[in-house]
């Protein structure tokens, strides 16, 4: 049988660049992009604590062919830091809305950030 060699999110996104903005602040890097009219349309951005992400504008297809497709709204992107006090630090001293930093019973302390449209990122690290 074969095997994927990799699982990439891709969220769909009003503004391509500002989410790369968001998501460099969160330790991501920029391998690819495709630019369309002086705007990203899509990105391709990689973590180097492992990790990837694909950004894609949202109107790229129509809105008839989007609607034909199911969709979730309860996904959540789980990041791990070696310190999520550190990075809550970092993401709420440039002004984004986080929320506190909770220690859990399954021994990680973690907080909550949205993106630009609004996909919830949850930010971990093992308590220790």
């Amino acid at each position: 049988m074969s095997r994927p060699t990799d699982l990439v999110p891709l969220l769909n996104v009003a503004d391509v660049g500002a989410s790369i903005e968001f998501y460099e602040e969160l330790g991501f890097e920029v391998e690819q992009k495709v630019e369309e009219g002086g705007a990203v349309i899509w990105a391709n951005l990689r973590h180097e604590g492992g990790g990837a992400l694909m950004l894609n504008a949202k109107d790229i297809i129509t809105p008839s062919e989007r609607a034909k497709r199911p969709h979730y709204s309860d996904a959540v992107f789980y990041l791990t830091y070696p310190s999520a006090h550190e990075m809550h630090g970092r993401l709420s001293g440039r002004g984004m809305d986080v929320t506190e930093v909770e220690k859990q019973p399954y021994g990680i302390e973690e907080f909550y950030v949205r993106d630009p449209d609004g996909y919830e990122i949850a930010i971990g690290s093992p308590i220790g």
